[in-house]
């Protein structure tokens, strides 16, 4: 993943880790947030609108950057 955003997107991208998990951030280029809460739990609201403002500032800045966001889903099952 850091490969291809470094590849394709140079220093336009940034990486929202919303996965509590962590990694070697020297692999992004340091052009990682993090924001670490529960894995598979909503963010507190202050913290998700704190998410929010830092996405669009950073798209804000210049037309070319882009945001990854990096976080665990549940998939409901279909037996459900």
């Amino acid at each position: 993943v850091a490969s291809l955003l470094k590849l394709k997107h140079k220093d336009h991208f940034l990486l929202f880790n919303l996965s509590n998990r962590d990694y070697d951030i020297k692999k992004f280029d340091s052009r990682v947030k993090d924001y670490g809460f529960p894995d598979h739990h909503p963010p507190p609201l202050v913290l998700l609108f704190e998410i929010i403002h830092s996405i669009h500032d950073f798209l804000s800045e210049d037309e070319e950057n882009i945001v990854a966001i990096h976080c665990l889903v549940i998939f409901p099952s279909p037996l459900n």
